[in-house]
C-alpha cells in the first residue's frame, strides 16, 4: 500500500518560519517538516523548539559592548541616577538582545529601502505624538501633530535615499578564491583594518579631549566624563589590537579560512560598537538640548525636533550596521563554501 507523505499547511509553515531567526530558519523548518504528523503536533514541536533556537541565536549575535552603550543612553534618557530607571532599562536591553536573534544573514535588498523608511517615518511621528502629548493645550497639540504629519512625506524619501546609497559596492569576494588569492585578499583586509583602526583611534582621542574641554565641572557631569573615558579606552584598544591579526607565514589554507572568518566577525562586532559610540554623544546632546529643554520650557516644537532627529539617527546607525554585517556575512559564507 502506497503511503502519502504528510506536509504541514503552507500558512502554518510560513508563520513558524517568520517566528524563526533567519540564520536557523532553513534547518528548523526542515526538521519540523520531516517530523510532521498533524497541525497540533507541528505547533507543539515548534513551541518546544523555538525558545531554544531564539536563545541560541541571541547568544551568538550578542554584542555586550553595544548593549552597554545602549543601556547607558537609555539610563541617561530615562533620568540617569534615578533607581526607578534601572528596571525599564534592563527590560528594554533584554528585548533588544532577543530581537538581535533576527539579525539578517545577508545585506537587505534595495527594494526594502522604501518600506523601511516608511516604517521609520511612522515611528518618528508616533514618538513625536507620545512625547508631546499632554505638554500643550489640546488645540495646540493637534495643530502641532498636523504640522508634523505634513512634514512626514518629506522625511521618508531622504531616509530611503540614504538606505539605497548604502547598498552599493560588493562584499569583497565574488567567488571562492584560490589559496594564493585568499592570502592576498586577507593581507589587504588586515592592512585596511589596521589603517582604519589607527585613524579612528586618533579621532577618538581628539573627541575625548573635546569633551573634557567642554565639561565645566567633572563631578557634575559624570555621564560626559564616563563617555570621554570610554573613548580613551576604545582608542587605546584600537591602536593596539583594533586591526586584523597579521597572517602567519606557515598558515595552511584551512587555518587561513578559519582565521579570516574569526577576524571578520571580530571586525564586524567592533564596527557595530564604534558606530554606536560615535553616535552616543550626538544622541545624548539631542535629548538634553531639545527634548529635555522642550519639556522644561513647555515648547513642544523642540520636543518634536529632538524626537525626529533622534529617530533619524537611530535609523541611520541601524541601517549602516545591517549593511556592514551583511557584507561581512557574505564573505564569511563564501569562505565556508570554499572549505
Amino acid at each position: 500500500m502506497e503511503t502519502v507523505a504528510l506536509t504541514p499547511p503552507r500558512r502554518l509553515e510560513k508563520l513558524v518560519g517568520w517566528l524563526t531567526p533567519p540564520a536557523a530558519r532553513e534547518v528548523v523548518l526542515g526538521d519540523l517538516h520531516e517530523t510532521y504528523r498533524s497541525p497540533r503536533q507541528y505547533v507543539a514541536d515548534a513551541a518546544r523548539t523555538l525558545p531554544f533556537v531564539i536563545a541560541s541565536q541571541a547568544r551568538r549575535n550578542l554584542n555586550g559592548a553595544v548593549l552597554g552603550l545602549q543601556g547607558f543612553l537609555l539610563f541617561f534618557c530615562l533620568g540617569g541616577g534615578a533607581a526607578r530607571a534601572l528596571g525599564p532599562v534592563l527590560a528594554l536591553l533584554l528585548i533588544q538582545a532577543v530581537l538581535d536573534a533576527w539579525l539578517p544573514v545577508a545585506r537587505p535588498a534595495p527594494r526594502r529601502a522604501v518600506p523601511e523608511s516608511l516604517a521609520a517615518a511612522f515611528v518618528m511621528l508616533l514618538a513625536c505624538h507620545l512625547l508631546v502629548g499632554g505638554m500643550a493645550e489640546p488645540g495646540a497639540d493637534s495643530a502641532l501633530w498636523l504640522q508634523v504629519s505634513f512634514a512626514a512625506p518629506f522625511v521618508f524619501p531622504l531616509l530611503a535615499v540614504f538606505r539605497i546609497a548604502l547598498t552599493g559596492g560588493a562584499g569583497g569576494l565574488a567567488r571562492p578564491p584560490s589559496a594564493r588569492a585568499l592570502r592576498r585578499h586577507y593581507r589587504r583586509f588586515a592592512a585596511r583594518t589596521r589603517r582604519i583602526a589607527r585613524l579612528e583611534a586618533l579621532a577618538l582621542l581628539a573627541a575625548a579631549g573635546g569633551l573634557l574641554l567642554h565639561i565645566p565641572d567633572l563631578p557634575e557631569s559624570p555621564a560626559l566624563a564616563a563617555l570621554a573615558a570610554l573613548a580613551v579606552v576604545s582608542a587605546l584598544y584600537l591602536w593596539r589590537d583594533g586591526g586584523a591579526r597579521a597572517l602567519p607565514r606557515d598558515c595552511d589554507p584551512v587555518s587561513l579560512r578559519a582565521l579570516y572568518r574569526a577576524e571578520l566577525l571580530r571586525w564586524r562586532q567592533l564596527r557595530h560598537f564604534l558606530c554606536w559610540l560615535w553616535c552616543l554623544a550626538p544622541l545624548a546632546a539631542l535629548y538634553a538640548g531639545l527634548v529635555q529643554a522642550g519639556f522644561a520650557a513647555q515648547r513642544p516644537v523642540l520636543v518634536v525636533l529632538g524626537a525626529m532627529a533622534m529617530t533619524a539617527l537611530f535609523y541611520a546607525v541601524n541601517a549602516l550596521n545591517r549593511e556592514q554585517a551583511g557584507r561581512s556575512g557574505e564573505v564569511a559564507r563564501m569562505l565556508e563554501r570554499a572549505s
